[in-house]
């Protein structure tokens, strides 16, 4: 199999234009994936830039510490609301990595359901009727916002709510750049959750700027732009990605896509490539057998049955394990 996949790679090239030597292909098309690490760790002067295509907004931390210092002005005055009437707060949230954090940081205070399903592509979901009664009954709508999972916002108009709340990470984060952040009143009832929270995101952080700044290989090939915004953040740089998933015309995987990725490869003298637990790796690994790299997987979504990535901390912490291995 891995043989005609490296034939099938070949043919891709030649048709291209790619195929013959080793030219130097470098990527100009990515220069703009600046090293964005800040010794002022809370700040963070991209907004507009984060307002693009690439909407992986929670693989990067210190956006992650916004979201979660701004959201629980929207989640207490849904808790409160809920509470009169003696139950928890009925929470839809459209990925899991972003269920995590709120079920973290609410706790036994809201009952939280999950959109997508464990194995399942926040570019390619479709609504099932269970969502939708879901949706019917629940007291707000958590996203991440952009162009990530507008079926989400589809399916709370399909469901008919209209005083539904929704609650989207990349507003919050655009607030709290803006300067709208406000701080939590000791008796909110999230405030100690919070706390703990915004203090293990900081520690995650160290975690990712220490063991970052030690790689000796700071260029990456990676299946798609999940992790643009995580690698600028830590002085790391996206050379190549087999595809841009999050733009509506480029979800599939081209020979121009491939040729560039092989050039890459070579040019950078990269030993790893990184797929995705939800889309296919074959391409990856028939540039692999044909430059010499290796394969390796980090996960953006994680899943409660996903073994070390099972927690939002979990992920973050298993991938830069991953990033370890393969950056040297």
């Amino acid at each position: 199999m891995q043989r005609w996949l490296s034939f099938i790679f070949v043919v891709l090239l030649t048709l291209t234009g790619c195929g013959g030597g080793d030219r130097d292909h470098a990527h100009d098309d990515h220069d703009h994936h600046k090293d964005h690490s800040h010794d002022h760790d809370h700040d963070h002067d991209h907004a507009h830039a984060h307002a693009g295509p690439n909407a992986h907004y929670w693989l990067d931390p210190l956006l992650t510490r916004q979201f979660i210092e701004m959201v629980h002005e929207p989640l207490g005055q849904v808790i409160a609301a809920a509470q009169k009437e003696n139950r928890k707060a009925k929470l839809i949230v459209s990925i899991h990595p972003l269920a995590s954090l709120i079920g973290e940081l609410t706790g036994s205070l809201a009952a939280i359901t999950t959109m997508l399903p464990q194995g399942g592509s926040p570019h390619g979901f479709e609504l099932t009727p269970d969502i939708l009664r879901s949706l019917g009954e629940a007291d707000a709508l958590i996203i991440i916002g952009g162009n990530l999972d507008p079926w989400a916002i589809k399916a709370a108009k399909n469901a008919g709510k209209k005083d539904l709340l929704i609650i989207t990470f990349a507003g919050l984060i655009e607030q709290h750049q803006e300067g709208h952040a406000r701080p939590t009143a000791a008796e909110h009832p999230l405030a100690a959750a919070q706390k703990a929270m915004l203090a293990k995101i900081d520690e995650l952080h160290e975690r990712y700027k220490e063991a970052t700044a030690k790689m000796s290989v700071k260029e990456m090939v990676t299946f798609h732009n999940a992790f643009d915004l995580l690698a600028a953040r830590y002085g790391l740089k996206v050379v190549a990605h087999l595809t841009e998933m999050d733009l509506p015309t480029g979800a599939e995987v081209t020979p121009t896509h491939l040729s560039e990725a092989r050039q890459a490869v070579i040019k950078f003298k990269l030993k790893t490539l990184y797929a995705e637990p939800a889309y296919p790796d074959s391409a990856l690994s028939a540039i692999a057998e044909a430059t010499g790299a290796k394969v390796l997987k980090l996960d953006d979504l994680g899943g409660p049955d996903r073994a070390d990535y099972r927690t939002y901390f979990e992920m973050m912490d298993s991938n830069l394990k991953v990033l370890v291995q393969g950056q040297q």
